[in-house]
């Protein structure tokens, strides 16, 4: 008799998984391609995202050549100035003027 109830039991246990499969084998279906809905969102955000940091960085390099650029140009003229200067001071010294106390070697 024992032998009968767990093969009722079994019985009724499997049919009710398979009914319970049947009744929700689409939801999960559906689900699974929400999902993949999500998953190419996110794929397409972070090619948006990827494109975006190159342009970004490709305009911080820009900047940074032109800054260089500008960088350049104020050692050059840096230079000339100090040229300039010392002419100025190799004309003053050739006419006579002396440095006045305290402003030797001052800028």
């Amino acid at each position: 008799m024992d032998t009968l109830g767990v093969a009722v039991n079994a019985v009724t246990v499997a049919a009710v998984g398979l009914l319970l499969w049947l009744a929700l084998r689409g939801r999960f279906e559906t689900i699974d391609k929400q999902f993949e809905g999500v998953d190419a969102r996110i794929q397409r955000v972070e090619g948006s995202i990827d494109r975006l940091e190159d342009r970004i960085e490709n305009r911080f390099d820009r900047i940074e050549s032109r800054m260089d650029r500008f960088d350049s140009r104020l050692d050059r003229l840096d230079g000339s100035l100090d040229a300039v200067r010392s002419d100025l001071t190799a004309v003053a010294l050739a006419v006579g003027a002396r440095p006045q106390a305290g402003q030797a070697g001052t800028r």
